[in-house]
């Protein structure tokens, strides 16, 4: 990840050990649960996987002043692909820095073009640890095959901590949990807990 710039007054609750230790586990998280992803989808390459597991990721955390954010980009919309590339880390303190809670960032992380909302499930206030598997998509859901859906989200993953969370990321062990879990639904056809698979448009 990129290094952490020297950690001012203004950085609220956060200082430079926490930011610097926080930036090697998250790193160290996805550095197990990426490889185990694909793993697991050359292993089940007949199940309907969606589409937005392939590629590389940029996995974008930033420091917000109540926890941090972490959103996951394999998305070129330059190319509008999912391209195979090396997966890559940011870790930012803009936010705390502009004053930004994570519902803020949270909102924002939605395409420009669409309103500034929070994702149908979000638990609000005492947040602690949220993660959402999947895009947000206009339209009806959940969606069936045939819908025509835009990408609300600039993420197809997006995971957030409260100050008090931020061990989740420290277990590489729940990070191969965590990718069987993603697939799971998919492998075993379990319709309850399965994700909808909208397609591009």
């Amino acid at each position: 990840m990129e290094e952490v710039v020297r950690v001012t007054s203004s950085a609220g609750p956060w200082n430079r050990e926490t930011l610097v230790r926080l930036r090697g586990e998250v790193e160290d998280y996805f550095r197990a649960f990426y490889p185990e992803l694909r793993r697991l989808m050359a292993e089940h390459e007949d199940a309907d996987l969606p589409y937005w597991f392939a590629g590389g990721r940029e996995i974008r955390a930033e420091a917000c002043t109540d926890g941090v954010l972490i959103a996951h980009v394999p998305y070129d919309p330059e190319t509008m692909t999912f391209p195979e590339r090396e997966d890559s880390f940011l870790f930012e303190r803009g936010a705390v820095l502009e004053g930004l809670s994570v519902e803020d960032r949270v909102r924002d992380s939605y395409a420009t073009d669409s309103p500034k909302v929070l994702p149908a499930d979000w638990p609000g206030g005492d947040f602690g640890h949220y993660l959402r598997r999947w895009p947000a998509y206009d339209g009806p859901y959940p969606a069936g095959d045939d819908a025509d859906l835009g990408t609300l989200s600039n993420w197809t993953r997006l995971e957030v901590a409260s100050m008090s969370y931020l061990h989740v990321w420290r277990d590489t062990e729940r990070a191969r949990t965590d990718a069987w879990e993603t697939v799971r639904p998919y492998v075993e056809e379990d319709d309850n807990d399965k994700l909808p698979v909208p397609r591009p448009r």
